[in-house]
C-alpha cells in the first residue's frame, strides 16, 4: 500500500507516463558544438576539401590573418587544380556567427566553426574559386 501511495505520489509531481520513449539526440548531433564566431578564433592555416555543384572534391587550403579591424581578417584561399593553384585574397567579417569573404558579381565564401572545424559554402557566380558555388569543411592544420 505504502509503494502504490509513493508511486501516485510521483505521478502526480512528475506528470502521469504517455507511453512514449523520451526524444534523445542522435550521437552526431550532440558531437557538433557551435561556437560563438570571433575572427581570432579562425586564425591560421587550414586545409581540406570543396565539393563543387557537380559533387566533383577539389584541396583547399585557406590562410586566415589578422585584418585591419576588430572581427575583420585577411583570408588567403588557395584552390588545388590538376596541377595548378588558384589563389584568391579577400577581406573577412564576422557576419552573425559566420565569416564572410565577399567575392566578385555578388559572390561570397561563409564558414562557421563547428566542433573546430570550418564549414560553410561558397557562392561564386563570378568563377574565381569553382563555377557557381559548392561546400567546404576545413580542418586546422596550425594555429
Amino acid at each position: 500500500m505504502l509503494n502504490k501511495a509513493l508511486l501516485l505520489l510521483l505521478f502526480a509531481l512528475t506528470g502521469s507516463p504517455s507511453g512514449e520513449a523520451p526524444v534523445v539526440a542522435a550521437p552526431s548531433a550532440l558531437a557538433v558544438a557551435a561556437v560563438p564566431l570571433r575572427a581570432e578564433l579562425t586564425l591560421g592555416a587550414w586545409q581540406g576539401t570543396l565539393i563543387d555543384g557537380t559533387g566533383a572534391r577539389r584541396a583547399l587550403e585557406v590562410s586566415v590573418a589578422d585584418g585591419v579591424r576588430r572581427d575583420t581578417v585577411f583570408g588567403y584561399l588557395t584552390l588545388l587544380t590538376k596541377g595548378r593553384e588558384v589563389t584568391v585574397r579577400r577581406l573577412g567579417r564576422v557576419v552573425g556567427d559566420d565569416l564572410v569573404f565577399e567575392l566578385r558579381e555578388g559572390g561570397r565564401v561563409a564558414v562557421r566553426l563547428l566542433s573546430g572545424r570550418l564549414v560553410g559554402e561558397v557562392v561564386d557566380p563570378a568563377g574565381q574559386l569553382v563555377a557557381g558555388g559548392g561546400k567546404l569543411e576545413l580542418g586546422r592544420l596550425r594555429p
